[in-house]
Parts: structure tokens; sequence; C-alpha cells
């Protein structure tokens, strides 16, 4: 009876962690909540120094890297795709139990623009399956959802099951889920907008009744933990309509002395400009979230004293994510670049290795003679380059095969894995491929093909083809 008691226990445990696992791998990783409050469970306890709580104007807008190289701010952004005011509530009881933040600041829009007490399973799932399996996920799920739907919802197998053909290398190693992770998660592209102004709206419209239960429910809370709060709005390209709401959000706070922000009513002060710091209506880019957090830590600062961490061992990740933000707008650049001697000058990012071919149809002399004078204006050596193939680090010559008709390359470290090779087709065709990982990349044997390969970020950020006899152009794979 014992054995069979034994082996029964034994299944449990193992149909248990096959479960987890499959959960695990299953689970959508989104940056729109999940990944940033699993990312959290991961920081070094109490050492967050300001917490962004709040929809994507927080994740998206508030640029922790920036705050770090700036102004040695420990900030983090946990929050969530339009997220209510209940699933901030747990959020935030789940932060308080492991960091001991010198401010919170809650961004309030999302009554603003998408006013609903029950949000669709796909911003529901961001909202509350990143969370640790606890009392207050739990309580989070109910108040996210009709009683009735409850018990679908808190098994999560009955929502993601059917991501199985979905699965990528991402979702077996998570590489967003990382103590150097602090939630940030910007919108790219520029969209030119007319400049909002609500500076003459002083009219109110309230909120519901369950986001004001809530609200105050945060203000109760920080207040028990001693914890000051900031109330206020990200800019955006605001709606009068949405301006009543906030207004009538920002009567609550003072009535309870917390003071607010409306970061719609400072543009000037920011710098922003409508017509190119946008990426869409309710986002800043790359260059507005940069102004705006720029000036969003001098005001930490200078009302809050938050102080600087840079150079302590205990924030050595906030160096990391602050890496990771610079690259990633490098990459950002390097992408949208379409001047070729620009282009080349980029290529001396330290962080880069670049991949550089020629094609052996290149006997024009005075184009010879153009590309090797733009190639060393940017600093590169050009002679490897023009015999054929050169491999590049940080734009500097690391290696050429201008001889060999086949060769084979391998560059490894800890995180990085590459094979560069050239070989002879059964058709006399000379096949240019870079490896990274298990990714093969075909490169051209017309003009020049250059593949960046980011050693930071562990990934190719842009493959371009430049056609020598038009001009330069570029086109990308």
């Amino acid at each position: 009876m014992m054995k069979k008691w034994i082996k029964f226990i034994i299944l449990l445990i193992t149909t248990g962690i096959i479960l987890f696992l499959c959960e695990r791998v299953l689970l959508l990783k989104s940056e729109d909540g999940i990944e940033q409050i699993e990312s959290f469970y991961l920081q070094k306890e109490n050492t967050v120094d300001v917490i962004f709580m709040g929809n994507s104007h927080t994740y998206c807008n508030i640029n922790t890297g920036v705050l770090w190289d700036e102004y040695g701010i420990a900030g983090f952004n946990l929050g969530g795709a339009e997220q209510p005011y209940w699933n901030t509530y747990y959020y935030m009881k789940e932060a308080l139990k492991t960091q001991k933040p010198q401010l919170i600041m809650l961004e309030i829009s999302a009554v603003g623009i998408n006013p609903t007490d029950y949000q669709p399973d796909n911003w529901l799932i961001c909202n509350t399956y990143g969370m640790k399996w606890n009392a207050n996920k739990i309580a989070a799920l109910k108040a996210s959802v009709f009683e009735d739907y409850f018990e679908r919802m808190v098994i999560p197998m009955n929502s993601i099951h059917s991501r199985y053909d979905e699965l990528t290398r991402e979702d077996f190693t998570d590489p967003n889920r990382s103590i150097t992770n602090k939630g940030f998660d910007p919108r790219e592209g520029v969209r030119a907008f007319d400049r909002p102004d609500v500076s003459g709206v002083t009219e109110t419209t309230a909120i519901s009744a369950k986001s004001e239960k809530y609200l105050l429910k945060i203000i109760e809370l920080t207040k028990a933990e001693g914890i000051p709060l900031v109330i206020f709005t990200a800019p955006y390209v605001v709606k009068e309509d949405s301006q009543k709401v906030y207004n009538y959000v920002f009567e609550i706070a003072k009535a309870s002395q917390i003071p607010v922000v409306d970061f719609n009513q400072q543009y000037d002060e920011i710098g922003l400009d409508f017509n190119v710091d946008m990426a869409d209506d309710l986002h800043l880019n790359r260059a507005g979230n940069a102004k705006f957090s720029k000036y969003l830590g001098h005001y930490l600062t200078e009302q809050y004293g938050i102080p600087d961490r840079r150079g302590m061992e205990a924030y050595v990740s906030w160096d990391e994510d602050a890496l990771n933000q610079r690259q990633d707008n490098a990459a950002y650049a390097l992408r949208t670049t379409s001047d070729f001697g620009e282009y080349l000058k980029q290529l001396a990012n330290e962080q880069y290795m670049s991949f550089v071919f020629t094609g052996y149809n290149m006997d024009d002399v005075a184009i010879d003679a153009q590309i090797v004078e733009m190639m060393q204006a940017a600093g590169i050596g050009a002679s490897g380059i023009m015999n054929g193939q050169s491999i590049l680090l940080g734009g500097k010559d690391i290696w050429d095969y201008t001889d060999l008709e086949e060769f084979e390359w391998a560059f490894e470290d800890q995180k990085s894995h590459l094979v560069c090779s050239r070989e002879i087709s059964e058709h006399k065709d000379r096949l240019l491929k870079v490896f990274v990982g298990d990714t093969r990349y075909d490169l051209k044997n017309e003009g020049i093909s250059i593949l960046v390969y980011d050693r930071q970020l562990d990934r190719v950020v842009d493959v371009v083809n430049v056609d020598t006899q038009n001009q330069y152009q570029m086109t990308r794979q």
C-alpha cells in the first residue's frame, strides 16, 4: 500500500511539474505587463528608488536608461497595457513585499483613454498572469472579471493552451525576463500631430465607482506604508474629454494631500515638438521619451532628492539596462539611416561586429576610390573590404579574407556565437553566409552587403545591401 501511495505522490508531483513548465512556456512573453512584473520580482531587495506605475504611458514614455545615465536614478516601470487601477493596486501590493521605494509615481490616464471596468482577455492576461501565484494574484483576477468568468481565467491553460503553434525560441529562453529589464518598452516611428491645448479645460467628469474605489485604496496603501505618492499624466495628444476625467482624479488626490503633476500642461518646459516626438497619438517616440525622461529626472532630483546610485555595486543592473537602451537607440538609428557615408560612421559603435562583403564586379576605379574615401572618413580600413570581405569590431578591421576562395571564421564569447563563411556552389557561385547561433543569413555578391551584429543585445540589428552602381542606394533584407 505504501508503494502505491509513493507512486501516486510521484505521479502528482511529476504532473504538476509538467503543467508548470507548459504554462511557463505557453505564457505570452508580453512587454505590456507580464515581463514587467516578472522582471520586477528579480530585482535585488530594496534597490528600486522610484516605481512608475500605470498603463503604457508609463513604460513606453519613461526611459529608465536615460534616468540612470543623466541622474543615476534607480527607477522601474511597473505597468501594464491600459492597466486599470485595480490591477495597479495589486501590482503595488506585490512590489512592496520586496521594495521600499522613496517614491511611487502613478500615471492615471487609463481612465481617460479607455474607461472600462472589464478589459478584454488579452489585456487582462497581460495585467495578471505575470504575477506570482498568491492571494494578490487571485484577488486581482477576481477584481478583473465577471464572477462567472473567474473559474475559467484562474486556470491559465484555459487561455494560453492554443499558443503551441506560435512558439518561438524566445518562449523557451525568455530573454526579457531579467534583472536588467527595468520595464521600459519604447515605441518607434515618427508621426506629426497638432499640439493639443487643454489649459482652459477646468470641468470634471467622474470616473466609475470601481475605479474610484481602487484609486482610494492605492492612496491608502501608500500612506499606510509611509511611501510618498505622486499622481501624474504623461504627455500625449490629450483630448478635452479625457482632461475632464483627469481633473476629477486630481481633485481626489488633492483632497488626500497627494501631489499631482499634469505634464500635458508642460510641453514647453519638456521641449516637446509634436511634429517629431510622437510615435502615435498616445505614445512618445525615442526622441520624445528621451526629452520627457530628462525633464522627469530633473523634477525627481529637485523635488524629492532621489539619490544618484551610479557606481554602487548593488545597482550594476541599471548600468546594464542603460547600455541596452543606448544600443537599442543606436540600432534604431542604424536601421533608419539611408545615407551610406553616415551609415559607415555608425559602424564604429564599440558593441558592433560588422560583416562587410563586396561583389567581384566592382572594377570601376572611380567607384572604388569614392568608397575607399567614405570608409576612411568613417575610420574604417578599406583595403581588405575592397578586395572581398572584412569583419569589423567597432568599425576596426579584425580579420579579412582577401585571397581565399573559400573560408570559415568563427567568433565566440560568453554571449555570442558567430560563424562567417564563403564557399563555392556547384554552379561556381560564391556563397556568403553568416550564422548567428542557429540562424543563417545569406548575403548578396553584388555591390556591398553588410550584416551588423550587436554583441550587447546579442542580435543582428541590420542587414543592408548597397548598390554601388546607383549612387550607393541602400536596401534592407
